[in-house]
């Protein structure tokens, strides 16, 4: 995911639950929206190239005025052109509240960009009104489970019992399975536990720069392509003998 922040002359850094608000209302979100998807896709791709191997996948955030907006197909299709960033490395992030604003066309907009490889995620889950027979409706292949359902210490909380379900019902419906919020191990282990992959949360890392993330990418990468290579090393020799 892509979090915005803002530099203030006088403020300094400004987080985005201080200005989002603000530019939905008066439609400002539409232009910083786009800026946002642009900079996700020239930023992954750079990562991409820095660590000599495949993009990682980039997230950002769409408005309900930005998931309805004309120019949206076409804003997308530039960001990964100008980029060369693939389809398939970018997701796109929607709320329950975002895709209710207007469900039909809502549907018709995510499937057109379905269509073209590009990921989407329902975000924050659970905390909507959306019906459980939405999930089949809408072309998603990401679900989310909101931090309140993840911040529990107790198994038998009714959040974590729910939390189950969600995991249980994402998984029936082949949709890869993302909790939100992950602070603790032992939240990892639970989530291990009940058959859920992916997480994302201070456990794993805090926000980081563009310039510093891409060093973290290309790092792990190096590492990862070493132990492949030894690991394909050690089956030649084994092989061999």
């Amino acid at each position: 995911m892509t979090p915005t922040k803002g530099n203030h002359p006088t403020r300094g850094e400004v987080g985005p639950d201080e200005f989002i608000g603000n530019a939905e209302e008066n439609a400002m979100i539409v232009p910083i929206g786009r800026w946002v998807l642009a900079e996700a896709c020239r930023e992954a791709a750079g990562w991409g190239q820095q660590a000599g191997g495949a993009a990682p996948w980039v997230a950002a955030n769409l408005s309900a005025r930005q998931l309805l907006q004309p120019t949206l197909l076409d804003d997308v299709s530039t960001a990964l052109a100008a980029s060369g960033l693939p389809p398939s490395s970018l997701v796109l992030e929607v709320t329950e509240t975002v895709l209710l604003h207007d469900a039909d066309a809502a549907i018709e907009v995510l499937g057109k960009l379905r269509a073209r490889g590009i990921h989407i995620a329902l975000d924050d889950f659970g905390t909507g009104y959306s019906s459980l027979s939405y999930l089949h409706r809408f072309p998603i292949d990401i679900l989310k489970i909101a931090q309140g359902f993840v911040d529990v210490d107790d198994a038998n909380d009714d959040r974590w019992i729910l939390a189950q379900a969600i995991i249980s019902l994402g998984k029936a419906l082949r949709l890869r399975v993302i909790a939100e919020g992950v602070e603790r191990r032992a939240q990892v282990q639970r989530l291990q536990s009940a058959g859920c992959e992916f997480g994302q949360g201070f456990f794993f890392a805090h926000p980081l720069h563009g310039d510093r993330l891409g060093a973290e990418f290309a790092r792990d990468n190096a590492q990862r392509l070493g132990s492949d290579r030894m690991a394909r090393s050690i089956g030649t020799e084994s092989n061999a003998a």
